[in-house]
This record gives C-alpha cells, structure tokens and sequence, in this order.
C-alpha cells in the first residue's frame, strides 16, 4: 500500500515513532536550507531522523527558502 502522511513541526523523534507505528518503508524529509552555524546550532531534523527511525529516508533541499503558497 502506498500512503502519505504528513507530520508537522514534531521534531526527529516524533517522525520516528510515526514511521514506526504505521511500519514506513521510506520516509521523505525536507530541510530549511540552514548551513553552517545556523545549522549546526539549531540543529536539523534531516540530519537527526535516519538515526532515530531506523529506516531509509529521503532528504529533499528546500530550493530558493521559498514558504508554500509565497512568491
């Protein structure tokens, strides 16, 4: 079966346990586009979810840091 689900501003571990109790084959993660300091200070989902999840995931990079529905 193939499904979405969309899991808002839940952090890592959230992802994880979701991915978990639905058993994901793939899960699908998109980045900010913070480098550098930013990033490493605050941290990354992208960077933090295939350790905690166990299971392939796919980073997509956020191309031009544009917000959904702005120009």
């Amino acid at each position: 079966m193939i499904g979405t689900i969309v899991v808002a501003h839940d952090g890592s571990d959230g992802s994880a346990r979701v991915a978990h109790d639905v058993d994901a084959d793939l899960l699908v993660c998109g980045t900010r586009g913070r480098g550098g300091v930013a990033g490493l200070v605050l941290g990354s989902v992208a960077r933090e979810l295939p350790a905690e999840a166990h299971r392939p995931v796919t980073v997509v990079p956020n191309e031009g840091r544009r917000e959904w529905g702005k120009p």
